[in-house]
């Protein structure tokens, strides 16, 4: 039997309680949100009815695709930026966790521009992976780090191994982004 999934992102900026409803009835079976989809709700009123659909009607929240651009880029050289985007996700899996979200997708960086090292870029992402290792592990979830095109870190099943070499193969793999 086919399971649908869609990524809430995809279908709408922002969540409403209507469009939760629309989902409810809808095929969809699983879904994938990020911390956009509820950037509006301020009194978390859409994110309750959400959770209750999905108890509801069985249907799951697979996946939390964490912020993985600009300044929550967890490879950044600046130390101060590289902590305050370890922090940023934290609140993010915390969220994850909240909705029993099990698996967290990260982009490994941003794009790397021309001249910056990429080795001193992966050692300053490995460096926040295993300061979050922790939060992944109290929070039941798995991390997939998904490959991207142009300069991100990850571009290359040979930089995704090197990225994922060291780390704890029980929380951490790889999510495959065919674009």
């Amino acid at each position: 039997m086919l399971h649908p999934g869609v990524s809430i992102s995809s279908i709408t900026p922002n969540l409403n309680l209507q469009e939760v409803s629309l989902l409810a009835d809808s095929a969809i079976a699983t879904f994938e949100c990020n911390p956009v989809t509820f950037a509006r709700d301020f009194d978390h009123r859409i994110e309750r009815e959400f959770q209750a659909m999905l108890t509801r009607t069985g249907k799951k929240l697979m996946s939390m695709h964490l912020p993985g651009y600009h300044e929550d880029d967890l490879s950044l050289p600046e130390e101060s930026l590289r902590q305050w985007a370890v922090e940023r996700q934290r609140i993010v899996i915390g969220q994850a966790a909240h909705l029993n979200c099990k698996i967290a997708v990260l982009h490994p960086s941003d794009a790397i521009e021309e001249g910056q090292s990429r080795t001193q870029r992966i050692a300053r992402l490995h460096r926040s992976l295993h300061e979050l290792e922790e939060d992944f592990h109290a929070a039941g979830m798995v991390c997939a780090l998904e490959n991207l095109p142009r300069t991100c870190l990850g571009n290359t099943p040979e930089e995704m191994m090197e990225i994922l070499d060291g780390l704890d193969d029980r929380l951490f793999g790889v999510c495959l982004d065919v674009n």
